[in-house]
């Protein structure tokens, strides 16, 4: 695909990932497979992850979140996940991240502090948790640095506030 054909398909979306040509449930199909992996790795939070409702909210989310009782995703960025030819290791990655923002209760605990910023250093934390257990393969995308793996969040806050 040539670079321009490439950006155009890119920016469809408005977020970043091309277009998917897969059915809404081929991309819930590798969702499920992805829980089920999860299932099979991490028995406990496999567990949690089949209790979230997926809802595809492609049209205002750029990659995935969690409300703590439903998982929202973007169909494109599933699918782009999907097709790196990893055995779902990406999208096991994926749903094992939202499920530890349920089990550290990160939505709860932001008490107005920078939403950005929270996110950030709860990701540093999930996606450390993660890497250290081999619970797939952490996207590009994701934020992760080893100098965090013994703070908490409340602590990576405060350094990347500064």
């Amino acid at each position: 695909m040539s670079t321009d054909v490439a950006k155009r398909a890119t920016e469809a979306t408005g977020h970043g990932w091309p277009e998917t040509k897969l059915s809404d449930q081929e991309v819930l199909d590798i969702l499920i497979r992805g829980r089920i992996n999860l299932i099979v790795k991490a028995p406990f939070f496999g567990n949690i992850a089949t209790r979230l409702k997926f809802i595809d909210a492609t049209r205002w989310c750029p990659t995935a979140a969690t409300d703590g009782k439903n998982f929202y995703y973007n169909k494109d960025f599933v699918a782009a996940l999907a097709k790196k030819g990893d055995n779902q290791e990406q999208v096991t990655f994926l749903i094992g991240h939202e499920v530890l923002h349920c089990v550290y209760d990160h939505m709860e605990r932001r008490e107005g502090r920078n939403p950005q910023i929270w996110n950030m250093a709860t990701d540093y934390v999930i996606n450390g948790q993660l890497v250290r257990e081999g619970l797939g393969k952490m996207p590009k995308q994701g934020l992760h640095d080893s100098k965090y793996y013994d703070k908490n969040s409340d602590e990576i806050y405060s350094e990347l506030k500064k």
